[in-house]
């Protein structure tokens, strides 16, 4: 587990994009061959997982079985002409495993209760991401890296 060092502006920009948003694009690769998806997430109040929910059945589920290393991306962007250089974007690089601790489940299904159908499927498990850095770029041009070099 890490303990995050990081403090100020980056902090507040952080917690703030992993509290209020919803969805991101996972990132996988397999076999040098790039995939995104679009997917919803919840994370612990720590920040030291995110909760993503699958089909076991899946290619995206076979991917990260294959090569757990994946980056998930967020922003707070609206589609907007303006959003280049306002954007608050967060790149949260780390491990992926199937499986996941107790309520986390519970703690998914609160924060999107219309995937709750999705979730009580068999084939269905919720995937645990474990950061091991984070990239947050703020107006465009701001970058900053928590975690080991990348």
């Amino acid at each position: 587990m890490n303990t995050w060092k990081w403090g100020g502006d980056e902090e507040k920009a952080i917690v703030k994009l992993l509290t209020n948003q919803k969805n991101g694009v996972l990132a996988t690769c397999l076999e040098n061959h790039p995939f995104c998806y679009r997917m919803a997430f919840v994370t612990e109040r720590d920040y030291k997982s995110l909760f993503l929910a699958t089909d076991t059945g899946s290619g995206k589920y076979k991917q990260i079985m294959a090569n757990p290393k994946v980056c998930f991306f967020l922003d707070n962007t609206r589609d907007e002409n303006n959003d280049t250089f306002s954007a608050e974007t967060l790149s949260v690089f780390g491990d992926i495993e199937s499986g996941h601790p107790q309520g986390s489940r519970e703690m998914f299904i609160k924060a999107h209760p219309e995937l709750s159908n999705f979730l009580e499927r068999k084939k269905t498990t919720l995937l645990c991401l474990s950061p091991r850095a984070f990239k947050l770029v703020i107006n465009f041009e701001q970058t900053y890296e928590v975690g080991p070099s990348m």
